[in-house]
């Protein structure tokens, strides 16, 4: 008998049951971030699960920005977390949800990433793993030590069984603490691990094809409404109900798996036609040939998309409907300039329809084509004009419409009067009517448009957190509906949606708009003011969201601004007022800023066709690209306009603001979206601001980036008159552009001359490049 010896390990191999080799089910790569988003998408994903992004809870908030938080994620944990029991009381950690495909069963193997903290001497220094599974109560493994700078940070967390056989949503959640009193505080980076190439959730899937859409069922929604409730009782019993309910939305959202069919190009340019016009003239000849005139003139910008509202405002159809109201559902009396709806309601009751006219005029001209619909616009409520209220809400307005006003301002007391999303009833409405539009122009459309910032108000402010969850049912509904319309157009049908211009403003008013990227439910996002051209809003976050999903971000240009006066070379004059339009000046400093950041193209919107010459000539900077260097550009510290300081939907403006004798100095951000360094040697260069009362000299300092540019320089002062708009100008000239100024972000910093001065109220700041031979906004 022959004796074969064999080395222990292999012998002992021999005995142990042959696992299922591991996949990778999700990884998120850290790789292009500076650590302070908010949120950490997933690159990519097995079709047996959806996962979200790497999310902080409210016990880490983003730390600094350092070379130390580059490539990472970083997580600032607040004073007071010395111990594991305080991180799960304050909610430090970090999550991720993991949500299995319809008829998927998961084994979940390992999470890798790498972790890192400051020094030897700071925390957080223990991390500590746990699920939702059991309502997060015990831990996955034994508490492990994050470790120091310049120590390698990689982590691999090996589950051995505890997380076998899910079906279910289920979040994990990684907690950091330190676990001495003198280690409570400090900053922590999760980042890729060095060999996974990513933060790399790993395991095996059964019961899934390759193909498969996720799909969730009543009852795993159910399921997951009891995990997530009895985590929260468990970890946090206050407030455990808003809070459970927002986390359910989060838990089981759903996905749709994209088609695999072109989508159309939109171009750089969507020019959004409220359709206000569409009817002009006093037969059907005139109707059609007014309407082709007026598009006409988008050759000239030239424009690459119309996007043509499906109404007047949300109720009133430009198109016979059965699902909703058109013009002519009920008899009105019309009278001033509302008498030119008359042509409206007989084109309706004639059976014609003006937005497939739009679509023609746009195909004839090369043009892309989407029809858009206003998903709450306010002025069906204003109760002032009744011709663009609907039957629905006619009807249903002391049932479905808000308890109460949603602002306290008087002029938006009127919004009480919108309908209020949470109602099934309110939404199966609006379903019915984009379904329907969906149908009648899925042969000819390139696109479907959600423009919910006219009015981006939903739900009333305190249920917002519970009821998110409704609105993103609503985009998923509508995502689906295209998806069923594409074989039909025979390519992708893109969904497209306007939203608050901050990620965070978004959340505020119920747009899960992370969840909406992360999911491929919106395939472009359209960050918008409501009423006023913005210079400086915080696009680049919507960028980075967007940019690992394929999503692409279009920036809104509006047709008003401020009260302002063109850049010259001096301070402006009466003759260089310009009212609440912005020139071309304002408008290409918009653009650059956005180019400068990664948008994928602009938004055109509330700008009557045809546009005069002026604008014909500020759009066509959209197009120009580098050549905008060679013109007149104007950037703006963008002022508050309306009701914007409210920081719900948008973000709230650092002007205008008052210096008084407790605040001897203020700090401002400027948004420059070029190099300075390259501007032509002969261009001018200033800085402008505004006050609301006159001074006999310049009353103010200016210094940016830390150089003081008023003392000894050029400067110039005017006291111009015209009704709105700042009364006293105090422009300064920067000679030497590239050594004070700098792309991005710039500090400028505003202090009284004479600190008797008590009131110094400023209310505007702009920076203007005036190219040689040319004097201004041209």
């Amino acid at each position: 008998m022959n004796i074969i010896k064999c080395p222990a390990i292999i012998l002992a191999a021999a005995f142990l049951p042959l696992a299922a080799p591991a996949d990778v089910l999700v990884k998120w790569d850290t790789s292009g971030f500076n650590g302070m988003q908010e949120e950490t998408p997933p690159l990519a994903w097995s079709s047996a699960v959806t996962p979200t992004g790497i999310k902080r809870g409210a016990g880490f908030t983003a730390g600094t920005a350092s070379t130390f938080s580059q490539k990472s994620m970083a997580f600032y944990l607040k004073p007071d977390v010395a111990t594991l029991d305080d991180a799960i009381r304050l909610k430090a950690y970090f999550e991720i949800i993991i949500e299995p495909t319809q008829g998927a069963t998961l084994s979940i193997h390992s999470l890798s990433f790498s972790s890192n903290r400051a020094s030897s001497r700071s925390g957080p220094n223990a991390l500590v793993v746990r699920s939702s599974l059991d309502g997060f109560a015990a831990d996955l493994m034994k508490p492990f030590r994050t470790r120091p700078l310049p120590q390698s940070g990689d982590q691999t967390v090996l589950f051995k069984g505890k997380l076998d056989k899910i079906t279910k949503p289920f979040a994990l959640r990684v907690y950091g603490f330190g676990n001495k009193k003198s280690l409570k505080d400090g900053i922590l980076t999760i980042s890729n691990h060095s060999r996974a190439g990513g933060i790399v959730l790993e395991g095996t899937a059964t019961g899934v094809s390759a193909g498969a859409a996720a799909a969730v069922s009543n009852k795993t929604k159910v399921d997951a409404e009891s995990l997530i409730n009895a985590a929260d009782k468990k970890n946090n019993p206050a407030n455990v109900k808003d809070m459970a309910v927002a986390k359910v939305g989060s838990a089981v959202a759903d996905v749709t798996t994209p088609a695999a069919l072109p989508e159309a190009n939109l171009g750089r340019i969507i020019l959004n036609d409220d359709g206000d016009y569409t009817y002009i003239g006093n037969n059907a000849e005139e109707w059609r040939a007014n309407l082709s005139n007026m598009l006409s003139n988008m050759r000239e910008i030239p424009a690459h998309t119309l996007a043509y509202s499906l109404a007047t405002g949300t109720d009133l159809l430009l198109y016979p409907s059965k699902a909703g109201s058109s013009w002519g559902w009920r008899p009105l009396e019309l009278s001033g300039a509302a008498r030119r709806f008359e042509a409206f309601i007989a084109a309706i009751k004639h059976g014609f329809d003006g937005v497939r006219w739009a679509a023609e005029d746009a195909r004839k001209m090369g043009m892309a084509f989407v029809p858009v619909f206003r998903v709450n616009d306010a002025h069906y409520a204003s109760l002032k004009r009744p011709w663009f209220e609907g039957e629905f809400w006619t009807k249903n307005r002391e049932k479905f419409t808000f308890d109460k006003p949603p602002y306290t301002q008087p002029k938006l007391a009127y919004y009480k009067e919108l309908l209020d999303y949470s109602h099934p009833e309110v939404r199966e409405h609006r379903l019915g009517v984009i379904r329907e539009a969906i149908e009648r122009y899925s042969d000819i459309m390139d696109g479907f448009f959600l423009d919910c910032m006219r009015t981006p108000l939903f739900f009333p402010h305190k249920d917002v957190p519970a009821k998110t969850p409704l609105l993103t049912a609503f985009v998923k509904t509508v995502r689906e509906a295209l998806d069923k319309a594409e074989p039909v157009r025979g390519r992708r049908i893109p969904l497209i949606v306007r939203v608050p211009p901050g990620v965070k403003n978004c959340e505020v008013l119920g747009m899960d708009i992370r969840r909406w990227i992360s999911q491929n439910l919106v395939q472009v996002v359209i960050p918008a003011p409501l009423m006023t051209l913005s210079h400086d809003d915080p696009l680049q976050d919507f960028v980075t969201l967007a940019k690992p999903h394929g999503v692409k971000v279009y920036a809104s240009l509006l047709q008003r601004t401020s009260y302002t006066y063109g850049f010259r070379k001096q301070a402006p004059v009466s003759a260089d007022y310009t009212d609440r339009h912005p020139d071309a000046a304002h408008v290409r400093g918009a653009v650059m800023n956005g180019l400068s950041v990664g948008v994928d193209g602009f938004e055109i919107y509330n700008y009557n066709l045809p546009m005069n010459t002026a604008d014909v000539v500020a759009f066509k900077s959209c197009l120009e690209g580098a050549d905008n260097t060679a013109k007149p550009r104007t950037y703006v510290v963008t002022p508050s306009y309306y009701f914007d300081h409210l920081n719900t939907y948008e973000p709230r403006k650092q002007i205008p603001f008052v210096l008084t004798d407790k605040e001897k100095i203020k700090t401002i951000g400027l948004y420059i979206g070029e190099d300075p360094k390259a501007i032509d040697p002969g261009a001018y260069v200033g800085i402008r601001l505004g006050f609301a009362c006159t001074y006999e000299e310049p009353p103010v300092h200016v210094r940016i980036n830390g150089i003081n540019v008023s003392s000894g320089g050029e400067f110039s002062t005017s006291k111009p008159t015209a009704k709105q708009g700042a009364k006293y100008f105090y422009q300064i000239t920067l000679p030497n552009p590239g050594l004070v100024l700098k792309k991005g972000w710039n500090t400028v910093q505003i202090y009284p001359r004479d600190p008797s001065n008590r009131l110094m109220p400023v209310s505007e700041l702009q920076l203007g490049v005036i190219p040689p031979m040319a004097d201004g906004p041209k």
